[in-house]
């Protein structure tokens, strides 16, 4: 299971618009408020510098962006295609519209804008690899890949450019390439979730063990409730011929997770191999109360694992 990259907007917008308004700017104090996150006040300074400045493209932008966070998506499309409207090469206001877009849902409409943003904005990372991120939602990850590229090229630190191509290259079955991407995306930043989750499920399926299971060790000691990564850890080292660390995992999975057939199913066929027959049987019957359907593979499992432990007695 891959864990996926999310939209970048925030940090862009308030990095880009200080540097769109001038220093003495009628929309500088609506601009801290929003950075307070004083929606309303700040709706009310833009409202304002409209009525007083009624052909202000960057108002009608940042009026936008505010009734995007109020959740108000038709009066923000309306001001954003307003500042279009007065400025059609506002690449702040094609930028917020395509975001907007994205998370709608609209990725056509979010690829035509950022698509204007990177005509007249210039090189913005950001730009390049939220038109990726869109790219990807329409499953284009071929398409998305020269996107990332540009992202680091213009920031070689850009950490979730490394990530989402990673991510794209993973997707593609360019397990080589991916890895090459978390790892720089890791030594960019140790402690990035996704990243250590991802590089760690290609190490667990390239049969580095040892490498899976540090990875997992460190993204557990970041997020130490997610029951994947203890899933995950137990089938490492279950396969390392960790028998009892990794019934440890699976139990820390039923903990976090108890409706998790496939932990039981998997502390059970350790339980086996331990010998430890009634509670590999109480893990077997509990799997199969949460799912029936499981029966015919996990008798195959079992039969499999009985025969391998009973091979060992000869």
């Amino acid at each position: 299971m891959k864990r996926v990259s999310r939209i970048l907007v925030a940090a862009l917008f308030f990095s880009w618009a200080h540097s769109a308004f001038a220093q003495v700017d009628p929309l500088n104090r609506a601009l801290l408020l929003y950075e307070r996150k004083d929606f309303e006040g700040a709706l009310q300074e833009a409202d304002r510098v409209i009525q007083k400045l009624p052909t202000y493209s960057r108002a009608y932008t940042l009026r936008g962006q505010i009734k995007k966070e109020r959740r108000d998506f038709d009066g923000a499309t309306a001001d954003f295609n307003k500042a279009l409207e007065l400025n059609p090469k506002d690449g702040l206001a094609s930028y917020q519209r395509g975001v907007m877009r994205f998370e709608r849902g609209d990725n056509d409409g979010a690829i035509s804008d950022f698509d204007k943003t990177i005509e007249f904005a210039g090189k913005v990372p950001m730009v390049y690899y939220n038109r990726g991120m869109a790219k990807q939602a329409k499953e284009k990850h071929a398409e998305a890949i020269p996107d990332f590229t540009k992202s680091i090229e213009i920031d070689p630190k850009f950490t979730d450019g490394y990530y989402a191509r990673g991510l794209a290259y993973q997707t593609l079955g360019k397990n080589a390439e991916a890895l090459a991407d978390y790892d720089k995306c890791l030594e960019l930043k140790p402690q990035f979730f996704e990243g250590l989750y991802n590089r760690a499920t290609l190490r667990l399926a390239a049969d580095n063990l040892d490498g899976a299971i540090s990875d997992y060790t460190q993204a557990l000691s970041i997020n130490p409730r997610d029951h994947d990564c203890y899933y995950y850890r137990a089938q490492a080292r279950e396969r390392k011929g960790e028998l009892e660390s990794a019934a440890d995992d699976y139990g820390k999975v039923i903990e976090l997770n108890p409706r998790s057939a496939e932990a039981y199913a998997g502390r059970g066929i350790l339980r086996l191999y331990q010998k430890k027959d009634a509670e590999a049987n109480a893990d077997f019957d509990q799997c199969l109360k949460l799912n029936p359907a499981m029966k015919e593979s996990l008798n195959s499992r079992i039969v499999y694992a009985k025969y391998q432990r009973d091979k060992k007695k000869r």
